[in-house]
């Protein structure tokens, strides 16, 4: 059975955890979470930069220590086009 101290901390830890799933999802674009390794780098998150331009909205991640780039605009038709780029110029093709 569970002590009066261990029943007091619950509703902390509960607390704790929603205002961290609440901070994820308001801030979801300006995170990355790369799944796959396919790229050469390593699966984790990564930083983005979100940016509002002529009503294109793009977010630029870059991925690991090797330059890596994804440049992703959504348009205001709601079409989504991804671009990965190596070593921050060139288009990735591996």
């Amino acid at each position: 059975m569970a002590t009066h101290r261990e029943r007091s901390i619950a509703p902390w830890l509960l607390t704790g955890c929603a205002a961290l799933i609440l901070l994820a999802l308001a801030f979801r674009d300006h995170w990355l979470l790369l799944t796959r390794n396919d790229l050469g780098v390593p699966r984790g998150f990564y930083p983005c930069e979100v940016r509002m331009e002529h009503g294109t909205r793009t977010r630029q991640c870059n991925i690991g220590a090797d330059g890596i780039i994804l440049r992703e605009e959504q348009f205001a038709d709601g079409t989504v086009r991804r671009t990965w780029f190596a070593e921050g110029r060139e288009p990735l093709t591996r």
